[in-house]
């Protein structure tokens, strides 16, 4: 004689509790979801919904700009971390060189900053110490490495050992034209050791490869014969129909033939 038992059920829906458990096991829940994921989600679901209500009636110009760009800085850092092409690197990005690497400031690097403008040493080539405020080092921060203006790439150039050096980047990137400005700067106590050679090669590998930039240059100052001289040495041509400054330029076509000598 056949006896038939109950399998234990899941009050609610019936569902066998056995099954009822595994499915919780495997439920994803909002903590497995990463942050930037759902601040990203967060952050279009509210900008698509205010689209719907009306802009003008619930949220005022700033606030839009504001959401606007968290949304744009949330996507930028994603498309950087999932490894497809980098723009802007948000801080604490690295590049790794030979001798050197090359780092994205974070705000604990201002102090850095701060001192390499204002040791009389470093700046007294091109043009003397600058001392930077604190709130026009926030300033500075904001424009300059994070959330940044599009136009302006900055690295701070530091040792395998982790000691910074100087810096390195260009300023005025036209996004139309692709040209931008060259910036180099090697700490009094740490030049001549091929730091400044080595970050400029990598910063154009970044210049022309990533952005595809097609013409950097830089209106080096005329009393700073050494960094002149560096740059040359690395194949910068000088423009000699300006006097006013030593101005080196390089074009892509030309950083091509050069890969070849480096």
């Amino acid at each position: 004689m056949f006896r038939f038992e109950s399998i234990p059920t899941n009050n609610e829906r019936g569902v066998p509790l056995a099954v009822h458990k595994r499915r919780e096991r495997n439920k994803l829940t909002r903590d497995d979801i990463p942050f930037g994921l759902k601040l990203f989600f967060c952050l279009l679901r509210c900008s698509l919904l205010t689209y719907r209500c009306g802009y003008a009636a619930f949220l005022a110009p700033c606030i839009r700009s504001k959401i606007t760009s968290a949304i744009a800085i949330v996507f930028m850092n994603q498309v950087t971390n999932g490894g497809m092409q980098m723009k802007f690197p948000k801080p604490g990005f690295t590049v790794k060189g030979t001798f050197i690497d090359l780092k994205t400031p974070e705000k604990i690097d201002l102090n850095y900053i701060k001192w390499l403008w204002s040791d009389p040493n470093t700046m007294k080539e091109v043009g003397g110490p600058i001392l930077l405020e604190p709130c026009m080092a926030v300033k500075w921060y904001e424009q300059m490495v994070f959330p940044g203006n599009g136009k302006d790439l900055y690295f701070l150039i530091f040792t395998k050992r982790g000691s910074p050096v100087g810096e390195v980047g260009f300023h005025r990137f036209d996004t139309e034209k692709k040209k931008a400005e060259l910036n180099v700067k090697i700490s009094a106590k740490n030049r001549g050791k091929g730091y400044g050679s080595e970050a400029v090669k990598m910063l154009l590998n970044i210049f022309f490869k990533e952005f595809h930039g097609e013409m950097i240059s830089d209106p080096v100052a005329l009393k700073n014969i050494n960094g002149s001289k560096m740059l040359i040495s690395l194949g910068f041509v000088q423009d000699k129909s300006i006097s006013e400054h030593c101005l080196l330029y390089l074009s892509k076509k030309r950083y091509q033939l050069l890969l070849l000598r480096w």
